[in-house]
C-alpha cells in the first residue's frame, strides 16, 4: 500500500471510531477517535497502548515450517506480533516499518480484527 492509501485507511478508521462513539459503543476505534481528538485539543500527549484480541493473535502467530518460524502477511505487510509492527518489503525499495501503536498500525489492526472475527 502506498501512503495515500494508508491515509485513506486511517481516515476511514477514525470515521468508524466516531460512529462507534456516537452510537455509544466503546470499541478500540472509538477510543482512538477520542484520544486523537484529545491530542488535537492538547489534552493528551500520545495514544494509549494497543489491545490485540486473542483471536487476532492466534490467527497471525508465526507458523513453524521445517524448524523455521514464518511470519504471516496481511495486505502485503508482514505481521510481526512479537515486535508489534507491520513490515512492507518491496524489491528495490527500503524496508518500511509501521508500528502497531501508530494510527496506520491501528487502522490495519482494525481491518485484521474485522477479517478474523467475520
Amino acid at each position: 500500500m502506498n501512503k495515500a492509501t494508508l491515509k485513506k485507511l486511517v481516515a476511514e478508521y477514525l470515521r468508524k471510531g466516531e460512529a462507534h462513539y456516537d452510537a455509544g459503543k466503546l470499541t478500540q476505534a472509538a477510543t482512538d477517535f477520542i484520544e486523537t481528538e484529545g491530542m488535537k485539543a492538547g489534552r493528551f500527549d500520545k495514544l494509549s497502548d494497543v489491545y490485540i484480541c486473542e483471536f487476532c493473535q492466534r490467527a497471525y502467530e508465526p507458523e513453524e515450517v521445517k524448524g523455521v518460524r514464518m511470519l504471516k502477511t496481511f495486505r502485503g505487510y508482514t505481521v510481526d506480533m512479537r515486535l508489534q509492527e507491520f513490515r512492507e518489503m518491496k524489491r528495490g525499495k527500503p524496508l518500511r516499518f509501521i508500528p502497531f501503536t501508530g494510527m496506520e498500525g491501528r487502522a490495519l489492526l482494525y481491518l485484521i480484527h474485522e477479517q478474523v472475527t467475520a
